[in-house]
């Protein structure tokens, strides 16, 4: 598999650390890893050492589909992306329209893309 899930130390937040070619299917999994956990109010993305991504608008459709099913008790609200922005901007662009369209009218879910994980970080502790 090439996605490590760590939950972070403040117990709040986690990271899906990919590396090599990430797929639709994987990013899938990783999140019914997680999907029951009702204390993750973030979850950072880290395509930072990811080679390829490849996942489609339909199965990008589905991701954000799954993300809606998160339980009403869910306290996530914020996703973020890491990453070479301008090598997976239509990746980030995609997962952003759908998650307006189909997660941000029940969640209120905030997306960001960052160049690295330190500036992600960051973002989220102001914005938590």
């Amino acid at each position: 598999m090439s996605i490590q899930i760590e939950l972070e130390k403040n117990g709040k937040g986690v990271v899906f650390i990919c590396s090599g070619i990430v797929t639709a299917e994987e990013l899938i999994d990783a999140t019914d890893t997680i999907i029951s956990n009702s204390n993750i109010h973030y979850q950072i993305c880290d395509f930072s050492n990811a080679k390829d991504i490849r996942i489609d608008l339909q199965q990008m459709h589905k991701i954000a589909i799954q993300d809606n099913s998160y339980p009403m008790d869910s306290k996530l609200s914020h996703i973020v992306f890491v990453g070479d922005i301008s090598k997976w901007k239509i990746l980030y662009e995609s997962y952003e329209q759908m998650s307006k369209e189909w997660i941000g009218r029940r969640t209120g879910f905030t997306t960001a893309v960052f160049d690295n994980i330190e500036e992600a970080k960051k973002w989220l502790s102001k914005n938590i």
